[in-house]
């Protein structure tokens, strides 16, 4: 399964078109804070230029038995709105492009606020991973406030009718690093993935259950590289694979 993420986390599709065509890259940004890695959603061009884009991926992944793409929408704002009109009219075109194309989509939760909510395309599948952003439920940031005050939690996103699959950042995700891989940091993972994590636990470690899994697809690992510095890929499985058959056992 594809996951091309948009319209955040751009930063190498960005700084190509400054090398190569920095008119582009101009026109493709979003202004402002987080121009250096997000597109404008905004704007009917980029738009465009992402349908493209997946165009060219599609045929690779068109002869599975299920078709699915992911289409990101993480951490694109600065702080959390209240409502993002304009970034949910650009997540249900891409969604309704893939679906043309024989296509599930499947997309964060980030964007997914109280307000919007009913203003998603409902047949898009949402992989939830944190209602703030951030895999510390003491965080009493500004964007932690913000989100907890204006994003729908993974109940509300399961009223609405949306197909769920759980992402959990505090038990189900693992950013790699000489720490994190550690024998006795990989034990406390383990052990504490096995001890208190249930799929129908979405809220990190708040102890908070969904109250039907009616509308649970699936859950997932997510091993992120960004940190991995010296470590291979192959070294990356070897050390990852004991949490991930920790995971398999639930």
């Amino acid at each position: 399964m594809p996951e091309i993420d948009v319209p955040s986390h751009a930063t190498a599709l960005l700084n190509l078109y400054r090398k190569k065509e920095s008119s582009v890259a101009e026109a493709l940004a979003l202004s402002g804070e987080k121009g250096h890695n997000t597109l404008d959603y905004t704007n009917k061009n980029t738009l465009d230029f992402v349908e493209k884009l997946y165009q060219e991926y599609l045929p690779i992944f068109a002869e599975q038995e299920r078709k699915i793409f992911h289409i990101g929408g993480d951490e694109f704002y600065v702080l959390p709105e209240k409502s993002n009109v304009e970034f949910v009219n650009f997540m249900n075109q891409l969604n309704r492009f893939l679906n043309k194309k024989g296509f599930t989509t499947r997309i964060w939760n980030d964007g997914f606020t109280k307000a919007d909510l009913s203003s998603f395309d409902k047949n898009l599948e949402v992989t939830y991973w944190s209602l703030t952003g951030i895999a510390d439920k003491d965080d009493v940031s500004e964007k932690s406030l913000r989100s907890k005050e204006y994003k729908a939690t993974a109940q509300e996103i399961s009223n609405a009718g949306f197909r769920l699959l759980n992402f959990n950042a505090y038990y189900n995700y693992l950013v790699p690093s000489e720490k994190v891989l550690s024998d006795e940091a990989l034990h406390y993972t383990i052990n504490d993935l096995l001890t208190h994590w249930e799929i129908d636990e979405f809220e990190l470690n708040t102890n908070e259950k969904l109250n039907s899994l009616d509308n649970v697809v699936g859950s997932a690992v997510s091993i992120w590289g960004e940190e991995a510095k010296e470590f291979s890929d192959s070294e990356i499985f070897e050390q990852t694979k004991r949490v991930v058959s920790a995971f398999l056992e639930k």
